[in-house]
């Protein structure tokens, strides 16, 4: 049986580019961390902080309804930056009066767990204290885990509705 040229070059061709996908997909899938038990009880989207690398970014949802969800990231030693990417929440009540907004919060308001920073707010915390977060903020010589929240009365987080997604940068 004889061949032609060009069909056996198709051949090869379709085979490449065949052998080239499974390849990519392979590589992708590696790439992929499962999320632990622990991130998807929380509503977590994480990816792995590789600490091979000079620095590393990863995702994660500040749900509105609970009160300094912990990230899992150590600040101890470390520059890190945290960086409000998208989502709005709200500090509750009745479902025509509720009030939105992003990371920076609005107004103010009486017994915030960070005083002096607008209610609904994005806010952190680490071992040194609690801190505004808004649309940015970087972390240096810090120690513990960094903490973030909507800025709320503490015992009335369970009306909140909404999360926030940011990105946490470690260097």
């Amino acid at each position: 049986m004889k061949v032609s040229k060009r069909r056996l070059y198709g051949v090869v061709f379709v085979g490449a580019v065949l052998a080239a996908l499974v390849m990519g997909v392979y590589l992708f899938w590696q790439r992929q961390t499962p999320k632990s038990a622990e991130a998807q009880s929380n509503g977590i989207s994480t990816t792995s902080l590789n600490p091979t690398k000079p620095h590393s970014m990863r995702q994660f949802i500040v749900p509105a309804n609970e009160m300094w969800i912990d990230t899992g990231v150590d600040t101890t030693g470390k520059v890190v930056t945290i960086r409000y990417i998208a989502g709005t929440w709200s500090n509750g009540g009745p479902k025509d009066q509720m009030l939105w907004s992003d990371a920076t919060g609005g107004g103010s308001w009486p017994n915030l767990i960070v005083p002096g920073v607008p209610i609904r707010a994005l806010v952190g915390k680490t071992d040194e204290g609690n801190f505004f977060v808004g649309n940015f903020h970087e972390i240096r010589d810090a120690h513990g885990h960094l903490k973030l929240s909507m800025n709320d009365t503490a015992g009335t987080f369970d009306d909140n509705q909404g999360s926030l997604t940011v990105s946490i940068t470690v260097e």
